[in-house]
């Protein structure tokens, strides 16, 4: 391994592996509200179930999360901002336009159209979530921002 530079961190800058080199991940139970941490971040977020919702922390510069949905037939799931922190950019959907945040989006709603690896990528700047990479399977009923 190289000698790190000032500023730089031990492992390369890759934050999201953990020290054997996998990806963090982090298991959202359903029915629950789970708040994520700064600690968090970096994490692939596999939210499985129906009826879940998941809180993102308070906007902090460079911090980021991977959602990876389930198939969910009934009950929506959310990712929701902290406070009024905005989401910004645009879902891409297989069947169309996909979904384009407006002023005012805080949260991401998964409907009865989401199969099982949608997903939606995002980071932070510090004030807004952008959205960084993202796939839903339908244009209705899929992920919409809310």
């Amino acid at each position: 391994m190289a000698i790190p530079y000032y500023g730089q961190n031990k492992d390369g800058d890759n934050l999201q592996y953990a020290a054997d080199g996998k990806v963090k991940i982090k298991t959202v139970a359903a029915g629950l509200h789970t708040k994520l941490t700064a600690d968090d971040s970096g994490s692939v977020v596999i939210v499985a179930a129906n009826s879940t919702e998941v809180t993102l922390p308070d906007a902090a510069e460079g911090l980021n999360f991977k959602f990876i949905f389930g198939a969910h037939d009934s009950a929506i799931c959310k990712v929701i901002t902290a406070a009024a922190d905005d989401f910004v950019g645009s879902i891409n959907a297989n069947t169309g336009a996909g979904d384009i945040a407006v002023d005012g989006d805080v949260s991401i709603n998964t409907g009865s159209a989401t199969v099982a690896g949608d997903y939606v990528s995002v980071v932070c700047d510090g004030t807004d979530w952008f959205i960084v990479d993202s796939m839903s399977s339908a244009t209705s009923s899929g992920m919409v921002f809310a």
